[in-house]
C-alpha cells in the first residue's frame, strides 16, 4: 500500500485494459483468522474475542495492531479501481 508503483502493477496484472470488466477480491476475515496459524505476518484469532462484543474487540490492544489499515487502501487502490465492501456478520 506504501508503494504506487507496486499498487499501480497488481492492477495492471490483475486486471488488463482488455475492455472487459474485471472484479479483484481482497479479502480480510478478521476477527476470524485461525489460533494456531503458524504464519507470522496473520493475526491470529484470539480466544477471548469470541467472547467479546464488537466494540470490545476493536478497543483490543491485539486488534489494534492488526495490519490491514482500510484508510489507506481505499487511497491506495481508488485512482485504479472502484473499491466496495461487503461485510458479513457472524452471530
Amino acid at each position: 500500500i506504501d508503494d504506487p508503483d507496486l499498487v499501480r502493477s497488481v492492477v495492471q496484472s490483475s486486471c488488463p485494459l482488455d475492455g472487459k470488466k474485471h472484479v479483484m477480491i481482497e479479502w480480510q476475515s478478521f476477527p476470524s483468522g485461525q489460533e494456531e496459524d503458524k504464519r507470522s505476518y496473520r493475526v491470529h484469532r484470539q480466544h477471548k474475542w469470541l467472547s467479546m462484543t464488537p466494540e470490545e474487540i476493536a478497543a483490543d490492544d491485539e486488534a489494534l495492531s492488526h495490519p490491514t489499515n482500510m484508510t489507506e487502501f481505499v487511497e491506495a487502490y481508488s485512482p485504479y479501481a472502484e473499491i466496495r465492501f461487503v461485510v458479513l456478520g457472524r452471530p
